[in-house]
């Protein structure tokens, strides 16, 4: 699930887990209850900020949880893992630990 400026990554990671035969559905979701509608589903959330309005709602909530980190946008968000290889390996994890 993502939302805003987190759906770009959102495909990708989505095109990398499917490419490793996991079903997976990507949602650009405005409305959070839409995407909680299916209790069977693994949920992983994306947010480029914090993940308080995520915990308990979703399974995986990949967010940044702290705060003051500066410097050139893509350079921050790859040293708080918003990058391909970062969300895949932990989606790959938290899907290992529920087996």
């Amino acid at each position: 699930m993502a939302t805003g400026s987190e759906v770009g990554l959102g495909v990708e990671v989505a095109k990398t887990l499917t490419t490793e035969g996991y079903d997976v559905r990507l949602v650009s979701a405005m409305d959070r209850s839409t995407y909680l509608a299916d209790p069977n589903a693994t949920t992983v959330s994306l947010e480029a900020g914090s993940t308080m309005g995520w915990k308990g709602l979703v399974d995986l909530a990949i967010g940044i949880d702290e705060f003051g980190t500066c410097g050139p946008g893509d350079e921050v968000m790859a040293r708080h893992g918003f990058t391909v290889p970062a969300v895949v390996a932990r989606i790959r994890e938290h899907l290992r630990y529920l087996r």
